[in-house]
């Protein structure tokens, strides 16, 4: 993870393919890993968390404390005033405010809206972009947004 430049605007970015039994997940954040490669050359200033049995070899797990871990280290090497953090979360969601963590033979820790609005709120960046894709997500607006975070979900908190 490279240090920010003062000089620029940079992307940081944290994507999360949550669900390991569903390749969709995986393809998905693959999607979005190449894209951003492709669009911001951000590969120095980004973060990969999968549980698909095929990535393992490629990217860490996800769990809540990689999760953790890494907002904090994007966090640490970014410039939190001028620089953009953007969560991509890929998983399935559920009507009680979680985001599914999900890898055969392991018991995770779901995220919940609670957990992941005071991560980023401890954090102190200041421009985030918070895309969640799950059913449900809707359910995280209230905990995450504020005058500076775009959010974006795939479904209302009803569906």
């Amino acid at each position: 993870m490279q240090s920010s430049d003062a000089k620029k605007i940079e992307l940081y970015s944290l994507v999360v393919a949550g669900y390991g039994t569903e390749e969709v997940f995986r393809r998905e954040s693959k999607f979005i890993e190449n894209l951003f490669n492709e669009q911001y050359h951000n590969s120095n200033t980004a973060i990969y968390l999968s549980n698909s049995q095929r990535a393992l070899d490629e990217h860490p797990m996800a769990t809540r404390t990689s999760i953790q871990a890494s907002v904090e280290k994007i966090a640490s090497q970014m410039d939190k005033e001028q620089d953009i953090f953007c969560l991509y979360i890929t998983s399935h969601g559920s009507k009680n405010k979680t985001i599914s963590l999900n890898h055969n033979g392991l018991a995770l820790a779901d995220i919940d809206a609670k957990w992941l609005g005071d991560l980023l709120k401890s954090t102190g960046i200041k421009h985030r972009v918070v895309v969640l894709s799950a059913c449900f997500s809707g359910g995280f607006i209230d905990d995450i947004s504020d005058e500076n975070t775009l959010v974006m979900t795939a479904a209302s908190a009803k569906k």
